[in-house]
């Protein structure tokens, strides 16, 4: 689970005037919980940092550090857990890539990636590792570029690069 209200909720607080972005409260969370497979009618199961339970609310922050994120994309690779957020959604410049044997972490960064932005005023946002591989075993990462708000969609450009495999 992750807390991703994104438009309209508390005041970026490095913008005058304000732009209404994040819920600031649950922005740099994510949760997990399971259900027996097959089985999505019942109850899920939330992980609480150290065993599961029921209780929604006890469900524990996996992804390290204290993060905004922009919704964190989980990856089942090569028998490992990977973890891609782009922090500071919009306005931050890097991207973090964790690791885990497990969904449920802990969850450890192996890399951090910068994000420049591609132009003045542009911003870069959502990371997501695509499903294919380089030659070497390399991930290969998509991050969107563009100016905030997407007033002028011209400046639309995707970005793909190659990390190296972890």
């Amino acid at each position: 689970a992750h807390c991703h209200r994104q438009f309209g909720w508390d005041a970026f607080p490095f913008v005058d005037p304000p732009v209404y972005v994040h819920d600031w409260d649950c922005a740099d969370r994510m949760t997990v919980a399971r259900v027996a497979k097959g089985q999505f009618d019942q109850p899920p199961a939330y992980w609480n940092g150290s065993t599961w339970g029921a209780d929604p609310a006890a469900a524990a922050n996996i992804v390290p550090g204290d993060r905004l994120v922009n919704a964190s994309q989980m990856y089942l690779l090569g028998g490992k857990w990977v973890a891609i957020t782009k922090v500071g959604d919009w306005f931050g410049t890097k991207i973090e890539i964790d690791v885990a044997d497990r969904p449920q972490g802990p969850y450890t960064n192996v890399r951090t990636i910068a994000t420049p932005a591609k132009c003045a005023g542009c911003n870069t946002y959502f990371a997501s590792v695509l499903p294919y591989r380089g030659g070497d075993g390399s991930l290969l990462i998509g991050l969107s570029n563009n100016v905030f708000g997407a007033l002028d969609l011209s400046r639309y450009h995707p970005t793909f690069f190659a990390t190296p495999p972890v």
